[in-house]
């Protein structure tokens, strides 16, 4: 078994156990606190100082992932435009335009995601998902690629990952392909 697949094992028993034993008003204090630090990031307050048109993506949870719904929400009522990705058939990633009256569909991987006709976008800013990071904000995610490969076709993107704080490992031990995150935001 390769390091990474080892780690991808741990990584989502952690995440699962810690989810497991929080209460769903737990779970929103924990995202309300992910939100009031992004807010207070200098990298976040400058790019919403430096963005006249604010395109960010954002992933819909899934599972025992570190929830977006309210950032989501937020960054509507802050007049950012929010996107969702969806993954073609060829597979890659794309980030479409989450507008009103927009309707969600589900995915064949269950993942709620805006349909295909709505608007493509290029975000300046992507909220990522993960499975553990470290300190040197290299991210594990679920090892199909998708965001590194988006991210080095835009990497002017500021990327940054939403995580529960005990998704925080010693050292993953990024390869050359992985693209590393700007910032990862997590409950201390």
């Amino acid at each position: 078994m390769s390091h990474k697949t080892n780690l991808r094992q741990r990584a989502k028993a952690v995440r699962g156990r810690f989810f497991s034993t929080q209460s769903s008003a737990n779970l929103l204090e924990l995202e309300e606190i992910r939100i009031a630090l992004l807010w207070k990031s200098p990298l976040f307050q400058n790019f919403l100082r430096q963005e006249k048109e604010r395109f960010i993506g954002v992933y819909s949870a899934i599972r025992d992932e570190a929830s977006t719904t309210l950032l989501i929400n937020r960054l509507s009522e802050q007049g950012c435009f929010v996107s969702l990705p969806r993954v073609t058939r060829e597979g890659e990633m794309q980030f479409h335009s989450l507008s009103q009256g927009n309707s969600l569909v589900k995915s064949s991987l269950g993942i709620l995601e805006p349909s295909k006709d709505s608007a493509l976008v290029v975000p300046h800013l992507c909220i990522v998902p993960l499975l553990a990071f470290d300190e040197k904000k290299e991210r594990l995610g679920y090892g199909k690629g998708y965001y590194d490969r988006y991210f080095a076709k835009h990497p002017h993107i500021i990327k940054i990952g939403w995580a529960y704080g005990c998704q925080k490992f010693d050292a993953i031990g990024a390869e050359d392909h992985d693209v590393p995150l700007d910032e990862v935001v997590y409950e201390n």
